[in-house]
């Protein structure tokens, strides 16, 4: 069973946490945040600290006993601490006697490192194009009277010059918001949140360029064309604008794309780390590899270029994404869990020998005859070094950071090395003084868990006040980008727990419907069939599936939408907001 399982459950009372006698956490660290290990812990500690004795037994295991980075000693101990609180643990155990680790040490292979780097491309062609178009989409904004206002009053709206990196799309969810909540004209936000979702497109385009090759940077474009295509009837000048912008630089891009003289030197040095790592061996079955990248965009474009390339071809890459958003066309390269696991058996039986993954495979992977490392121009934090790290299984295992030398991510990974280092010593004070002075320990623990206990239940008591307040309104959920209307709360159920359908009947006049890209069934039975959209703008409201007593029923993503109160109040959802109205919860096979 999932923790999010287990805790959807236990929120609605269809198991009790003191019904459970014994509970395995395995990576344990995530017991933090909103985790839902730590949610289920909450329970747990709301049971401790009201006398209640019929609780299960914890027990956590890790390979990375740590919430985090940390820049002292101290803070790690803390650190350690907190997490101990957490899991209610009493007791660490690792693996010390000399006869046990002599045991580990048999089966434990510790992989040989190393950073390589290399230099990026010294000139970036298909960069400089994109980055004109970019500035004509930032030119048109700019010439609007209105956007103008909006920067004169919020600064941070000011446009970036960071194109391709992370703050440039800082600055376009910060313009988003803005278009979203506070412009009134419904002509002139359609203008704005058109022109950055275009940015937002050519940005990750050039994110794309400079990680892997210019032609999967284009062909992410062209499939966002393809995709504006079904909505040509809908054009207004601007969306006409826009398209014609690419247009004209398209066989430009192209020409640059299929130049051989363009290539990725980063891109080359993963060439051949691959090369020196897979011997011939690895044509007899006997090595696998695992590939980590970035994003799930990568993952693709890293799988079609091994592919494309002939002296890797013979790895036979796949790759392991996470679950996801099942409307968007990046649903492509999002997996559901049998597509997982069918992924693993597969890359266990050397149907593969390589496979491109996102961090997702970082815990819990566990291939016997995995000897192969490599992260892709990116680091984590030290708990994803060590995961990451652990993935090797096999003996004469090596694990290789490759980067862009520009980036300067050799720092940030001898970083994680010295908080490896730290962490392990942090755990060890923390064991000795779990050993030697107990009941200080769990004093502190106990102070610990009753502070957040506290603070969870002040956060607690002012959402359900907010919520009671929301509760009492019909809220109107309107289009995102048109502002048109959609369905109000009191129409939409929730289904199995996760899944939003709208049940009235006449929300079917308000959306059309588009072919989706790639039709499966997610996890909970429920197949994906098409793509609704808003009939006025054509933007994405959600997915039609089936399944459901044989009917196909609207599924919408609230994020697509404006929540309007009854004073008028408008609000957005993003991902992992509460809705701050009550759905009605009804399991699909008693759908009427």
């Amino acid at each position: 069973m999932t923790a999010g399982i287990l805790i959807y459950a236990l929120e609605e009372k269809i198991v009790k946490l003191s019904e459970i006698g014994l509970l395995i956490l395995d990576e344990c660290h995530n017991c933090q945040g909103g985790n839902p290990y730590n949610r289920i812990m909450a329970i747990y500690r709301s049971m401790k600290l009201s006398g209640e004795d019929s609780r299960p037994q914890i027990f956590g295991m890790t390979a990375s006993l740590s919430r985090g980075q940390a820049n002292t000693d101290i803070q790690a101990e803390e650190n350690t601490l907190l997490l101990c609180a957490n899991l209610d643990a009493e007791v660490i155990s690792t693996v010390h006697s000399p006869e046990c680790l002599e045991e580990l040490a048999e089966h434990q292979n510790v992989p040989d490192e190393a950073i390589v780097e290399a230099p990026g491309r010294r000139q970036d062609p298909f960069a400089d194009e994109i980055k004109i178009i970019m500035k004509q989409i930032e030119g048109l904004m700019q010439n609007t009277p209105a956007f103008n206002a909006l920067v004169e009053d919020n600064p941070l709206l000011e446009i970036s010059n960071h194109h391709g990196h992370t703050a440039y799309i800082k600055w376009l969810r910060h313009t988003q918001d803005v278009a979203f909540m506070i412009v009134t004209n419904d002509k002139l936000r359609r203008k704005l949140l058109t022109c950055a979702k275009h940015l937002e497109k050519y940005n990750e385009s050039l994110d794309i360029n400079r990680n892997i090759r210019s032609k999967d940077a284009l062909a992410h474009l062209e499939n966002f064309r393809q995709d504006l295509e079904f909505n040509r009837k809908r054009f207004d000048d601007t969306d006409k604008y826009l398209v014609r912008l690419f247009d004209e630089k398209r066989n430009r891009l192209q020409e640059i794309s299929n130049d051989p003289a363009n290539p990725n030197p980063v891109l080359m040095k993963l060439e051949a780390v691959l090369k020196k790592a897979f011997t011939p061996l690895v044509r007899t079955g006997l090595k696998r590899g695992i590939l980590f990248a970035k994003t799930r965009s990568y993952t693709a474009a890293l799988k079609r270029w091994i592919e494309e390339t002939d002296d890797l071809k013979f790895l036979r890459p796949g790759f392991l994404t996470g679950t996801g958003n099942a409307g968007d066309r990046v649903s492509e390269i999002r997996m559901t869990q049998s597509q997982q696991i069918d992924l693993l058996s597969r890359f266990r039986e050397g149907n593969h020998q390589l496979i491109v993954a996102t961090s997702i495979a970082q815990e819990g992977l566990d291939v016997a005859s995995c000897n192969v490392v490599v992260r892709y121009n990116h680091t984590t934090n030290i708990v994803g070094r060590i995961q990451t790290k652990g993935r090797n299984r096999a003996k004469d295992s090596v694990y290789y950071l490759v980067v862009d030398e520009g980036l300067k991510l050799r720092d940030k990974e001898m970083m994680n090395r010295i908080g490896e280092k730290t962490m392990m010593n942090a755990t060890k004070k923390v064991q000795k003084l779990l050993h030697e002075s107990p009941q200080a320990v769990r004093k502190k623990i106990l102070q610990l868990q009753k502070t957040d206990h506290h603070d969870r239940e002040e956060k607690r008591r002012y959402e359900a006040s907010k919520q009671e307040q929301r509760i009492k309104e019909r809220v109107k959920f309107s289009c995102l980008i048109c502002n048109t209307f959609a369905c109000y709360s009191d129409d939409i159920r929730c289904i199995s727990g996760k899944h939003r359908v709208v049940v009235d009947e006449s929300f079917t006049s308000r959306f059309e419907t588009k072919e989706h890209e790639r039709p499966k069934t997610l996890d909970g039975g429920v197949t994906v069939t098409k793509r609704i959209v808003c009939a006025q703008c054509s933007s994405h409201w959600g997915i039609l599936a089936a399944n459901f007593q044989d009917r196909e029923l609207p599924l919408i993503q609230p994020k697509h939408f404006f929540l309007v109160g009854a004073r008028g109040n408008r609000r957005r959802l993003k991902n992992g907001m509460k809705p701050g109205f009550r759905l009605k919860i009804t399991m699909y096979k008693i759908m009427i």
